[in-house]
């Protein structure tokens, strides 16, 4: 099955990046500023995969930031052959062109093996092979980067 995605990750073409739209203000206080910084984060990167399991557009447009990146660090140590989707309007076309054709399994918790590191108004979070990173602004946490793919030595 990691030969069928690289495989349909390496005929992607890259789509120029729409003006960013602001977001509606998310309903669900998990995202706020409310409890603990990791229980924030935490239900955040839950609720991402969810929203891309159930193919919730709107929502993922609510949890990325405007300047969020996707990095598919295909497989390598070098940086060069990185796929990057830069921008809340690319994050968001990469669901629709390597995310949604696929059945996602549920993430379920955050296991003991993830590490949650939160220094200021960022979080880093890193979950088996993927590495995400939040920022806390506007009285809530939004995603800025996730990184997959990219061996533990890059």
């Amino acid at each position: 099955m990691v030969c069928l995605l690289a495989g349909c990750a390496a005929a992607v073409t890259p789509v120029a990046p729409q003006a960013a739209e602001t977001p509606p203000a998310i309903a669900a206080p998990i995202f706020a500023l409310q409890g603990t910084a990791q229980a924030a984060v935490t239900a955040l990167i839950l609720a991402e995969r969810q929203a891309a399991i159930d193919q919730d557009l709107a929502l993922l447009g609510q949890l990325w930031d405007a300047d969020a990146r996707i990095v598919d660090g295909r497989n390598s140590v070098t940086a060069r052959d990185d796929y990057i989707w830069q921008g809340r309007a690319a994050v968001l076309d990469r669901y629709h062109v390597a995310v949604f054709p696929f059945v996602l399994p549920p993430l379920g918790a955050l296991d003991a093996g993830a590490s949650i590191v939160i220094v200021g108004d960022v979080a880093t979070v890193r979950h088996g092979v993927d590495t995400w990173q939040l920022r806390k602004a506007e009285q809530r946490w939004w995603l800025t980067e996730l990184r997959y793919q990219v061996p533990t030595s890059q």
